[in-house]
């Protein structure tokens, strides 16, 4: 991605900015099943983007080609060094590796994506119902029907900032989420909640509010 890595706290967390801004905190947990959110990241060149991030370090896990909704999608998922998965999806649009949505795993995506919908403030578009369904925006947000169902915290999850966070904690939790802790130091003050089925997500306070 040719960023810079910023060294926060080099034994604890690590910080790529950028858009998006991604954060890379150590935690005590390993890695015991498949991620339930992860990345999808779009480029021209998917088999040549493939082959670079191979040369990096990532794993290839498997290939798909297939409809979704009206659109023929191609993509690959890989595997950074520690089992995270992500994807790399062909673009018609030239352009270098850029995030295309976050996928959120779920047992009933239309439930999830409507509480996203409601409290992002943004219109949920059905690409396939009842298996999976797209919130445009910034960023992009996809909930798919998996299998699966949720049995640990998640490896992967969004922050949002807030102007007012513990207004914004309230009024989310009146949609149906649940406040799970708050943080606060010399640096930052959040909020983790967690969605309709679980999925943790952090309201953090705008350093400009």
């Amino acid at each position: 991605m040719e960023r810079e890595l910023i060294e926060t706290e080099p034994e604890d967390w690590t910080t790529l900015p950028g858009d998006p801004r991604l954060d890379f905190m150590n935690v005590p947990e390993s890695k015991t099943t498949k991620n339930r959110v992860h990345l999808d990241w779009s480029v021209a060149d998917r088999q040549a983007e493939v082959h670079r991030l191979l040369g990096l370090g990532a794993t290839r896990l498997w290939d798909v080609q297939e409809k979704v909704g009206d659109d023929d999608m191609e993509w690959t998922t890989l595997a950074d060094p520690e089992g995270n998965e992500f994807c790399v999806i062909h673009s018609d649009r030239p352009s270098a590796l850029r995030l295309a949505t976050v996928v959120i795993d779920s047992d009933d995506p239309h439930r999830v994506g409507r509480f996203w919908e409601t409290a992002l403030e943004r219109e949920l578009v059905q690409v396939e119902p009842q298996r999976d369904y797209w919130l445009p925006g910034d960023p992009p947000l996809t909930f798919v029907k998996v299998p699966e169902a949720k049995t640990t915290k998640n490896r992967v999850h969004l922050d949002w900032y807030a102007p007012d966070r513990e207004a914004e904690v309230q009024r989310l939790i009146a949609l149906g989420a649940t406040r799970l802790w708050d943080v606060e130091n010399e640096d930052f003050e959040w909020t983790t909640l967690a969605d309709l089925e679980g999925n943790e997500f952090c309201v953090v306070q705008a350093e400009d509010a």
